[in-house]
């Protein structure tokens, strides 16, 4: 399992550019550059299923191993998040 790995993908997926359904939004030349970006919302769909999917492969592949891994996730990494 690589937990690491889990986490640096769903923090590039958080940060990816979101693309604007108008030009009306953006100038004509920043529009075109990134309309063929997919929609945040496609995005995080998309995400959210594979991390699904993920989440209970590792549970399946090794219950113990996820158990750690979520400990220590959730001391080291998630306490930013916490408010104070």
């Amino acid at each position: 399992m690589n937990a690491v790995r889990l986490l640096t993908n769903l923090v590039h997926m958080s940060l990816l550019p979101h693309r604007y359904q108008s030009s009306l939004d953006l100038g004509a030349d920043t529009y075109a550059m990134l309309r063929h970006l997919p929609l945040s919302r496609d995005v995080v769909l998309s995400a959210r299923q594979e991390l699904v999917m993920r989440l209970d492969g590792y549970v399946e592949s090794d219950q113990r191993l996820f158990q750690e891994v979520r400990v220590i996730t959730r001391s080291a990494v998630l306490f930013v998040f916490t408010p104070y």
